[in-house]
């Protein structure tokens, strides 16, 4: 039978966008590179490549492609919603690939908000962290489309964990007592801050600190470093980090404008964490400065 050329296409497109480590050629795809003339010797990624761009002129002509006819290949669906563009790419390889992997939940639920769709080649390697961290699935399935569904029925690695979730509301909030009792820790002169309690109160990227607490751990975390105590620097050192990923977009003038106690013996012991915070906060304040014209045209 002759296979439309663009459904060839997106097979050759697929195979790419999982990556041969998960998706090997199939017998019939490589007969079909064959008939195109490409020559089988060639890395298969080559092969592909050519493929595709050979394909893509056929489509163009409105010529068809013949394949066998036991190879059957469903269109992708149509998308309701566009899809982010080139402006995104170097925050998706920030987060989903680089040094601010944690911001990821932030950056898919900026997507949602401004309904854009993340583009097909980023998800497979957000779904290997979605593996890992499942908190994540939920800021990571709205924004993966009709296409990117089809994309994730494909993986192996993800079929278990997929049939294991459901569409989670929206995480639960922080409680109040609890923000008011570490306030209390923090402010008091004898009070400790331990690591595993600032983790308790970081926020979700769609929940976010209000302002008067962000404002009030700031002030008191910046306090705190002035005084030389090591066995609880730790817990200070934690807290900034999660205030910078914490703090509303509200507030981002007042974080970043802070002015840390160069003379203080946090600052001298602790600064790499004190330019982390920075940089998150700068990250953020871009991701939420660049979504909203983050169109594909």
């Amino acid at each position: 039978m002759h296979l439309p050329a663009h459904l060839l296409a997106q097979k050759l497109n697929l195979i790419l966008l999982l990556g041969l480590h998960r998706l090997d050629i199939d017998e019939s795809t490589r007969d079909a590179l064959q008939a195109l003339g490409i020559d089988p010797m060639l890395p298969d990624e080559e092969q592909l490549l050519q493929g595709i761009a050979i394909v893509h002129q056929w489509e163009k002509s409105g010529q068809g492609v013949k394949i066998a006819e036991k190879d059957k290949i469903t269109p992708f669906p149509e998308e309701s919603l566009p899809v982010a563009g080139a402006e995104m790419e170097p925050f998706f390889m920030a987060t989903i690939a680089g040094d601010f992997i944690p911001l990821l939940p932030e950056l898919l639920f900026l997507l949602q908000r401004q309904q854009l769709l993340l583009p097909l080649h980023w998800i497979p390697k957000a779904m290997t962290h979605a593996i890992e961290h499942p908190e994540i699935w939920p800021y990571l399935k709205p924004v993966s489309g009709k296409r990117g569904m089809l994309l994730l029925a494909h993986l192996p690695t993800t079929s278990e964990f997929l049939a294991s979730q459901t569409q989670q509301a929206n995480p639960p909030d922080i409680q109040l007592a609890l923000r008011h009792q570490f306030i209390q820790t923090l402010a008091g002169e004898g009070g400790q801050v331990y690591t595993r309690n600032v983790e308790k109160i970081a926020a979700p990227p769609d929940k976010p600190w209000e302002e008067s607490f962000a404002i009030q751990v700031l002030e008191l975390a910046a306090m705190r470093t002035t005084m030389a105590s090591p066995w609880n620097d730790e817990g200070i050192a934690a807290l900034l980090i999660i205030a910078a990923k914490s703090c509303p977009a509200s507030i981002f003038y007042r974080y970043s404008s802070y002015l840390w106690p160069e003379d203080g013996y946090f600052w001298r012991y602790w600064q790499p964490i004190v330019q982390k915070f920075t940089a998150i906060l700068e990250f953020r304040k871009a991701m939420h400065n660049v979504l909203p014209n983050a169109f594909t045209h």
